[in-house]
């Protein structure tokens, strides 16, 4: 018997047929030239269209729900209209920003943004380039309550663990102790997020993973928030934490968060409670990413965030963030 093809659980579409398709569906008259540009947990393309480009974004096949893709798309255009330097997507001829093709494994979603030119914040070390990044996170936090969603999307940390722990026992099944500490720390994280009073914690619509990476600088050396994937309802205070992450799981420049967030303050100071629960907050987003790349080890492979530095480096932050929070 002839062997049967194995199943597939992210293709590679071919770049210039996907151009084609991208053609027809923004009336791009003439044609465009179509590169991958990069291959992970989605694949993004470069499309040059005389002298305009723009970048291309195919999510993978079942990436998330779509009322999740509807919510990105709609916090994107709220910012945007309103004066926010946000990458938003750009409606194809029919109105649309959320576009499906058929890939073998199945439907995938496509969108088109604007092109950015310039370095992203992680690459200037200037502080006031992180403050004016602050400034604008502050701001769009005071417009948060203005936005209503077509269908809620609600960033829930404890559901997320409970989710992602069978991938997680999986990954560390060869770390016995250190499943049974992360367990035990995702119980005593759920818990303090599940007491969080949300009358003293103002909740809002947050971009949900504001990086140093995920700022691209123009030439007037103003941020641009690129990277909405995981955007949805959340504690304000606890997206900030998302940006003092990066620097310190990375070792990098950590007078970028200090200004950062004095940016941030000069516009929006944190009340007392809110300053109070930081240290979870980033406890929280530690465990988060863990539990991430776990669950998508199979896309991204042991080469993610986790896995391609230290575990027991990663150990010791998480340890380090618990008792900050006082849950060691």
């Amino acid at each position: 018997m002839a062997p049967q093809p194995l199943a597939i659980s992210h293709s590679t579409i071919a770049a210039g047929a996907l151009g084609t398709e991208i053609a027809r569906l923004w009336g791009l008259a003439g044609g465009v030239r179509c590169e991958l540009l990069s291959r992970g947990v989605n694949d993004y393309y470069i499309v040059q269209h005389g002298a305009t480009r723009y970048a291309a974004r195919l999510l993978r096949h079942n990436f998330r729900p779509p009322e999740r893709n509807r919510y990105e798309a709609a916090l994107m255009r709220f910012y945007k209209e309103r004066g926010f330097a946000v990458c938003a997507p750009i409606p194809a001829i029919d109105g649309e920003v959320l576009q499906e093709v058929l890939a073998p494994e199945g439907t995938r979603v496509l969108s088109l943004f604007p092109w950015l030119r310039g370095p992203t914040l992680s690459r200037d070390p200037r502080p006031e380039m992180a403050e004016r990044l602050g400034v604008m996170v502050a701001q769009m936090h005071l417009a948060a309550p203005d936005f209503v969603p077509p269908q809620p999307v609600v960033v829930d940390i404890p559901a997320f663990f409970a989710e992602r722990l069978p991938a997680l026992r999986s990954t560390m099944a060869e770390r016995p102790d250190d499943l049974a500490y992360y367990t035990w720390m995702m119980e005593r994280v759920s818990e303090a997020m599940r007491r969080v009073d949300p009358t003293l914690v103002p909740r809002g619509a947050t971009h949900n993973d504001i990086t140093a990476e995920n700022a691209i600088l123009d030439a007037n050396d103003r941020p641009t928030l690129i990277d909405w994937d995981n955007a949805g309802e959340d504690f304000l205070a606890k997206e900030l934490t998302h940006f003092t992450w990066r620097n310190i799981y990375l070792n990098h420049n950590a007078r970028q968060n200090t200004d950062f967030l004095k940016g941030y303050e000069s516009v929006r100071p944190l009340n007392a409670t809110e300053r109070s629960l930081m240290p979870l907050f980033l406890l929280s987003r530690h465990l988060n990413i863990m539990t991430a790349m776990a669950q998508m080890v199979n896309v991204m492979g042991h080469a993610g965030v986790g896995y391609a530095h230290s575990l027991d480096r990663f150990k010791s932050l998480v340890e380090e963030a618990a008792r900050d929070a006082g849950l060691d």
